[in-house]
């Protein structure tokens, strides 16, 4: 492709502080981002350069403030370098990759002017961005994902992630805000950075590393178990202790054998013995007839037995109740 230098016409402004994100004009300056202003001093356009893969300035990204609409001058191919890259020297501890460029600049200032953050230089649809980019990327030893917290922000880590490799990439989760330029704006630097060193490696799904393996024991070794009747005797001791706390228990027997009278005694059980909230789903049994098993359970007494016309409605709903 053959580009023109027209774009330099428009690489226009200054270094400008950035008030309403809390950007310095130094931080400006050093990411080579200029800002027109109009008569009032109030900032209307945003230019951010693009490098080539030479670190050659080929062309500028230019944000119109309001509205927040985009467009390109010169050379803005996915294949350019990624924003920032062109201050940062390759083989570094950490390099942190932003969704946008104003990310990008407000994680730098929140991090005291230290570390390496990039940005992408079209937004979420980067796989090309990132592996024009890759020998650069890949020369770090831990990258950190700092994508948006919205769908395409997490969509995008998901594709990016596997390029950039479980042993090396961390995605970081954004908890309080949607961006890192919010959270400079809110004044959160502090959460930001907190959120930063959390940031979890990237790990395969279903793949699971000694960490995730140590953390899955200790979660089973806090189930809480729920005692059975006495009266059910040994299977206390075959079900170590009771019936587990997220985990499905299946009674499971021939036609006629007892499985409802069983799932009865548990049901008085737990709502008599336990604090936990009951709730039934039977497929066979209408409300009347399980409110009656239930509390015949109370009762010592087969309400099943009993005329319909025969039936103290007052007394077996105190009784529920």
């Amino acid at each position: 492709k053959v580009y023109d230098d027209s774009w330099r016409e428009k690489y226009i402004g200054d270094y400008h502080h950035l008030t309403d994100r809390h950007i310095r004009a130094e931080t400006l300056e050093r990411y080579k981002v200029k800002v027109e202003v109009d008569d009032n001093g109030k900032d209307i356009k945003h230019h951010y350069p693009y490098f080539n893969q030479e670190g050659q300035m080929v062309g500028i990204k230019t944000r119109i403030v309001e509205g927040k609409r985009f467009f390109g001058s010169g050379n803005t191919d996915k294949t350019n370098q990624l924003f920032g890259q062109h201050m940062v020297k390759a083989g570094g501890v950490a390099l942190t990759i932003c969704e946008g460029e104003l990310d990008a600049m407000s994680a730098y200032e929140m991090f005291g002017n230290r570390y390496n953050f990039v940005s992408i230089n079209n937004g979420a649809n980067c796989v090309e961005n990132i592996k024009a980019n890759l020998e650069f990327i890949d020369s770090f030893e831990s990258v950190v994902l700092c994508f948006d917290d919205d769908e395409a922000g997490r969509s995008a880590a998901k594709k990016i992630a596997p390029i950039i490799g479980q042993n090396k990439c961390k995605i970081l989760t954004l908890q309080k805000h949607k961006d890192a330029s919010e959270y400079l704006m809110a004044g959160d630097g502090k959460l930001f950075q907190q959120e930063w060193w959390e940031a979890k490696p990237y790990t395969v799904s279903g793949v699971a590393t000694v960490d995730d393996m140590r953390l899955a024991l200790l979660d089973y070794r806090e189930t809480e178990l729920i005692p059975l009747p006495e009266s059910f005797g040994n299977l206390q001791e075959m079900t170590r202790g009771g019936l587990a706390k997220g985990e499905l228990t299946s009674i499971i027997a021939h036609t006629s054998i007892g499985k409802t009278t069983i799932l009865n005694e548990l049901i008085y059980h737990f709502a008599t013995e336990t604090e936990e909230k009951i709730g039934c789903f039977m497929v066979e049994d209408s409300i009347d007839e399980t409110l009656r098993k239930v509390v015949s359970v109370h009762r010592e007494q087969n309400l099943q037995l009993l005329r319909p016309d025969e039936l103290d409605v007052d007394g077996v709903m105190e009784d529920a109740i």
